[in-house]
């Protein structure tokens, strides 16, 4: 099935970038859109190691594939083909092959900001790489490349410093703003403080845009983020809420169907827009967080690039969760039904569609593990009824070690 690796089969010293590149034998006219799917990575502790597969351009019958992050130094690791890959007549191949390879020790870019396939960086951005090792300040330095879209260099000074754990750390800072909406790609050679410099090179390519997008919580790939938690998106320009809203989606990374969410402001002129999901997101699962094209600027003009990034939310933990919350209209108002893992304090309110509390159902009120039910008469907090009208739920849960959930119901209120 192999006909060659690079690396090959127990090559040491191999680069810590780790990319493979796999040369099918011709003979065996292996599909290679199935190769993508069984091929793995391993390390020593037969941890597989997070990566992209894809057929390599203008190459037939050949597969690369490129961990996420660097390898570690001085390290084995193995490269499995995994049985059932299919011909390109339809027979699939029913053995497993394995390549062997172990990693250099010499230093590696830990971290780069803007991190590599990043899209929306703005023009005054600086470039920042940690080094996982001691690196030669000055052959570091001169090996150092950014390049424009049209393949031109960069000018700019360098700091180096320390980062925040320690780090050796590299900070690129252009002498002009970057090209807008064109792509960039950084390339360092990271090398020892002593031997001849590393022949392997560190490549990021990011896209710089003049878009109006400025930050948004959480941050891209950020991992382990609370169940309940908002997503919040600001702007360097006042936008229209409303366009916001029907831009965004949330959705969980190769899943079904999409995250119901409330936005807050929904109409009106705004720099920044929150999005409640109104269930808690799944513990441990990732997420994509999309802002389409079309946002509408209070200036003129819409958006035309569209925007997503991912997230991953944090484990399970023992305590409180409220699984489901949800809402029956009656003829004074509403009942609210909420079941509970364990015994918790809870807050109900109710809310209007621009998320101002309407009504305090209950304030740090003990219910029981299961099912509870509580009853909306229709009114406020004055004791005047409320418009008909499409009102929120919204359901505080927190257990006695401090962990909080959260949901969120939906009645329509059709009593006068």
């Amino acid at each position: 099935m192999i006909d060659s690796c690079i690396p090959e089969n127990h090559e040491t010293g191999y680069s810590r970038e780790g990319r493979i590149t796999i040369f099918f034998d011709a003979n065996d006219h292996v599909k290679v859109s199935s190769a993508k799917q069984h091929v793995r990575l391993y390390d020593a502790g037969d941890v597989e190691v997070a990566g992209r597969a894809w057929a390599a351009k203008n190459l037939a019958y050949t597969l690369e594939f490129l961990p996420t992050e660097g390898l570690g130094p001085n390290e084995q690791y193995t490269v499995y083909l995994a049985p059932g890959i299919e011909r390109e007549d339809g027979t699939v191949i029913d053995w497993d092959e394995k390549i062997e390879f172990t990693t250099n020790s010499n230093p590696w870019v830990s971290r780069c900001s803007p991190e590599d396939g990043y899209v929306g960086v703005p023009q005054d951005a600086r470039i920042s790489l940690e080094f996982d090792g001691d690196v030669d300040r000055d052959r570091t330095q001169g090996s150092f490349r950014l390049r424009d879209g049209s393949s031109n260099d960069v000018r700019g000074t360098f700091i180096w410093g320390y980062s925040g754990n320690g780090l050796k750390k590299l900070t690129f800072v252009p002498s002009q703003p970057l090209w807008h909406d064109a792509k960039h790609r950084v390339k360092v050679t990271p090398s020892p403080p002593s031997g001849n410099p590393d022949r392997d090179a560190f490549t990021a390519e990011f896209t710089v845009s003049s878009g109006i997008l400025a930050t948004h919580q959480p941050d891209r790939n950020a991992k382990r983020v609370p169940v309940d938690s908002e997503i919040v998106v600001d702007f360097r320009e006042k936008v229209w809420a409303g366009s916001v809203t029907t831009s965004f989606a949330l959705a969980p990374k190769n899943g079904q169907g999409t995250v119901w969410v409330v936005p807050s402001p929904q109409n009106g002129q705004t720099l920044q827009v929150r999005f409640r999901p109104m269930q808690a997101l799944e513990a441990d699962r990732k997420y994509v967080a999309a802002l389409g094209a079309g946002v509408s600027i209070v200036g003129g003009g819409k958006t035309t690039e569209s925007y997503a990034w991912e997230f991953t939310t944090a484990p399970a933990t023992a305590g409180v969760a409220c699984v489901t919350a949800a809402a029956v209209p009656t003829p004074q108002g509403a009942e609210i039904m909420l079941t509970l893992s364990g015994e918790a304090r809870v807050n109900v309110s109710v809310l209007n569609l621009a998320g101002r509390v309407v009504r305090r159902i209950a304030t740090d009120r003990v219910a029981a593990a299961g099912r509870s039910v509580f009853v909306w008469n229709g009114c406020n907090d004055s004791g005047t009824r409320v418009p008909r009208g499409t009102y929120l739920i919204s359901v505080e849960a927190r257990s006695e070690r401090g962990t909080n959930h959260r949901a969120l119901a939906v009645v329509r209120l059709n009593c006068p």
